[in-house]
């Protein structure tokens, strides 16, 4: 049951982060966490406007953080 609320709490990231070809969408996830990945190498090209997308579900998790704890 924990693994499931978990698993449902986390489904519209694991959602986000397969809108775009790996790993653009990784790569942008680690670097809103502090984390640095550089950039993507072509023919890839990093997020644009549709990362408001990710962004807004990104928000909800972190708000949502402490449930992982």
């Amino acid at each position: 049951q924990e693994a499931a609320r978990m698993h449902r709490a986390l489904f519209p990231l694991f959602q986000e982060l397969f809108t775009a070809p790996n790993p653009v969408p990784v790569k942008y996830a680690l670097q809103k966490n502090s984390v640095d990945t550089g950039g993507v190498r072509l023919p890839l090209i990093g997020y644009d406007e549709e990362n408001m997308a990710f962004d807004k579900v990104w928000e909800k998790f972190k708000s949502n953080e402490h449930i992982f704890v």
